[in-house]
C-alpha cells in the first residue's frame, strides 16, 4: 500500500511525500526491489543524484535482470555528470534488449555530451529501427552538426521537417545550419 501510494504521489509531483510512502514500504520489506527502484526514481526527480545511484544501485542487486532498473540507473549517473556510467549501464540494457527506443536515444546522447564520435552510429542506429520518428532525426542531425559534417545534418532536419512540416525545433536546427553557411535565404524560409 505504501508503494502504490508513493507511486500516485510521484506522479503527482510530491516528491517529498512520495519519498516518505517509499521509504516506509522499504522499512516494512527491505527487499522489495521495486520500492528500491522507484526511490530511485523519486530522488532522480528531486535532483538527489547521489540517492537516486544509491538506491538504484540496490535495486539492481535484488535484481541485476531488471533493465527498467538499469536504465534509471543510468539517467540517475548522466544528471548527475557521470557519462562514463551512464553509457555503461545503457551499454548493457542495449546488449539486453536493442529494441528499447528510450534507452538508445539516451544513449546516443549521453555519447554526444561526452563529444564521441560514435553518438552518429547510435543515432543512425536508432532511425533505422524508428525511421518515421522526426526526434531520432533530428538527434542524429545535431551529433552530425556538432561533428563538423553540416551537410549531412541538414538532411537529417530536411527529412524531420517532412515527417513534423510543424515542429519548431527543427526548422530552427536548419535554419542556423543555414546560417552557418551564409544561406541566409533558407535560414530565413525555415525561421519563419
Amino acid at each position: 500500500a505504501h508503494l502504490n501510494g508513493g507511486l500516485a504521489l510521484r506522479e503527482m509531483g510530491k516528491f517529498d511525500k512520495a519519498k516518505s510512502e517509499i521509504a516506509e514500504a522499504i522499512r516494512l520489506k527491505p527487499n522489495y526491489q521495486l520500492a528500491y527502484r522507484d526511490m530511485a526514481i523519486v530522488l532522480d526527480g528531486m535532483q538527489d543524484y547521489a540517492g537516486a545511484i544509491t538506491y538504484g544501485k540496490k535495486a539492481l542487486a535484488l535484481d541485476p535482470d531488471d533493465l527498467d532498473a538499469r536504465f534509471d540507473l543510468g539517467l540517475a549517473y548522466r544528471h548527475s555528470g557521470d557519462l562514463a556510467s551512464a553509457i555503461r549501464e545503457y551499454r548493457e540494457v542495449k546488449r539486453r534488449d536493442p529494441s528499447n527506443l528510450d534507452n538508445r536515444q539516451n544513449l546516443g546522447a549521453a555519447l554526444q555530451i561526452q563529444g564521441s564520435a560514435t553518438a552518429i552510429t547510435e543515432f543512425r542506429e536508432l532511425v533505422e529501427l524508428a525511421p518515421d520518428n522526426p526526434r531520432y532525426r533530428t538527434a542524429l542531425g545535431a551529433a552530425m552538426v556538432q561533428a563538423g559534417r553540416d551537410e549531412e545534418a541538414q538532411k537529417q532536419y530536411v527529412l524531420a521537417i517532412q515527417l513534423d512540416p510543424r515542429d519548431a525545433e527543427n526548422r530552427a536546427a536548419l535554419g542556423r545550419s543555414y546560417e552557418t553557411h551564409k544561406k541566409f535565404d533558407d535560414a530565413l524560409r525555415e525561421y519563419r
